[in-house]
């Protein structure tokens, strides 16, 4: 009988791993890097104020290994880290974009000519964020790249078994020195509608389809997706043929393909999500971007397969901007809060 128990209990631990509560999340925007210290303080702090658990931020290849494979330098993330820390918040870090010398003095988001070398980042990360670690932090969860379906952070043609051997390299890699270490795939970005290219190969569906058909099955312990409402449609918009176009209708379906794979037991992580504001091309009200956030975390904690879901952005770039991408906030770029920065206090 105590055999049994033991063995009950070793499979429930496996079978539990990379599993978290369905917790809020905030994915910082593109500048926030970019901005000074005391700026990424308090955004830090402000959206530790909405009740969120999590916060991605994007741990920059190129910054800590600019020159070489001998090159270190882990100053500025050690200090994001700790900033975030101290506000309360748990760090989902994404290591990202390739310096030259790893890809042949191609553009960053080339990916690396041999994917070891990417492995080697992930490692050293991993053990210097591991609990004990040489940073004095702890990061428990790693989203391995960004968007590899999407050309601006993956350059090539669409490329899942690319994807898939630097996803392996990372995963063996980062178990090697923490076991306990929560490995995610790349987010997945919406792309097109199945009702219309039912083969298209960079839709997330389909990309997932390619990737365990390359052999990812046991080199993640989530799948991470971007669930973004289509503007103008709602993130709950169901006609006829939603399910093709709409991303996050569409997140059950690809849960259904892990489930058809033997993953069903594993979570989805929607590690960006959200509209920007404004009159922009693609933007909307102020009040509409409230109303969606409610909508999705609403949605998202009835699905018990679903993990946390972060919303993007923290911080607008430039508040007012033509571009979409600058409005995407919680927060004005002034700091100032939106009203959907009130709602998540609501709800998160």
């Amino acid at each position: 009988m105590r055999l049994v128990v033991v063995l009950v209990v070793l499979v429930a631990v496996v079978g539990c791993r990379g599993h978290v509560p369905s917790t809020a999340g905030i994915s910082t925007g593109s500048d926030f890097l970019a901005s000074a210290p005391s700026d990424q303080e308090l955004e830090l702090g402000r959206l530790a104020q909405t009740g969120a658990h999590w916060v991605r931020l994007d741990l920059d290849w190129e910054i800590v290994q600019p020159r070489g494979p001998g090159d270190w330098d882990w100053s500025t993330y050690d200090a994001l880290v700790r900033m975030a820390e101290r506000q309360g918040l748990e760090v989902l870090a994404v290591p990202i974009w390739t310096p030259p010398w790893a890809n042949q003095g191609k553009s960053l988001n080339t990916p690396p000519t041999d994917p070891a070398t990417y492995a080697t980042l992930v490692r050293e990360a991993v053990s210097r964020h591991r609990a004990g670690g040489a940073a004095g932090t702890k990061i428990r969860a790693w989203e391995i790249w960004n968007e590899p379906n999407n050309p601006p952070f993956w350059s090539t043609a669409p490329d899942a078994p690319g994807y898939v051997d630097l996803l392996r390299h990372a995963y063996f890699a980062a178990k090697s020195v923490d076991p306990d270490s929560i490995i995610i795939t790349g987010g997945l970005a919406p792309n097109g509608d199945l009702n219309q290219d039912p083969h298209n190969a960079r839709h997330p569906v389909n990309f997932l389809k390619a990737m365990y058909f390359s052999g990812a099955r046991n080199a993640f312990d989530a799948v991470a997706h971007h669930p973004y409402a289509p503007v103008p449609f709602s993130p709950l918009t169901d006609t006829p043929g939603s399910i093709g176009w709409n991303s996050f209708a569409y997140t059950k379906t690809m849960h259904d393909v892990m489930t058809a794979n033997g993953d069903g037991w594993k979570q989805i992580w929607g590690t960006e999500t959200g509209p920007p504001t404004g009159y922009c091309p693609g933007c909307v009200t102020e009040q509409t971007q409230v109303q969606w956030l409610q909508e999705e975390f609403v949605q998202w904690r009835t699905w018990a397969w679903a993990g946390p879901l972060f919303w993007h952005a923290g911080r607008d770039g430039a508040t007012g901007s033509g571009v979409a991408e600058q409005n995407f906030g919680l927060l004005h770029s002034d700091f100032s809060p939106k009203p959907a920065f009130h709602a998540a206090a609501g709800i998160w």
